[in-house]
């Protein structure tokens, strides 16, 4: 019997970049907060049309204007889905529901690139999703 290794390798690699991403941006993050003066860590960046996108399921499951705000959050679902997990500008995502791309700067989530694999990583939680919808993201390789 032939196993198909490339998958799996493909998998665990998508799995290590989440979970990266996660880590930098928690480290970021965290960098960020330690300035008192600084209202926000960092404005959020813009994204041209015609870039790049990857189409990925999202689960959002808070909100906020500032991302210092999601950090406790953050820090305890990092122990429990790091390769899902993403805390990201909403500029980076198309196809939001449109009141909150008007009201929030950013969002704290899950990712998967099926509805199923999203649904197990929802359940691992124990939080209930204030939206899930298929987006283009812009800021994921």
């Amino acid at each position: 019997m032939r196993v198909d290794r490339s998958r799996s390798g493909e998998r665990r690699r998508r799995s290590s970049a989440h979970l990266c991403r996660a880590i930098v941006l928690l480290l970021v993050l965290t960098a960020c907060g330690s300035d008192a003066e600084s209202p926000r860590a960092n404005p959020s960046p813009t994204v041209e049309e015609g870039t790049a996108f990857v189409t990925v399921w999202l689960a959002g499951l808070r909100t906020a204007e500032d991302p210092n705000d999601l950090d406790d959050d953050t820090q305890e679902l990092l122990a429990i889905v790091p390769s899902a997990l993403v805390v990201s500008p909403v500029v980076c995502f198309r196809d939001l529901p449109e009141a909150l791309a008007e009201q929030s700067d950013y969002v704290l989530g899950l990712i998967s690139e099926t509805r199923n694999e999203l649904e197990h990583e929802i359940a691992k939680t124990g939080r209930e999703p204030l939206f899930v919808v298929r987006v283009r993201d812009y800021c994921l390789d």
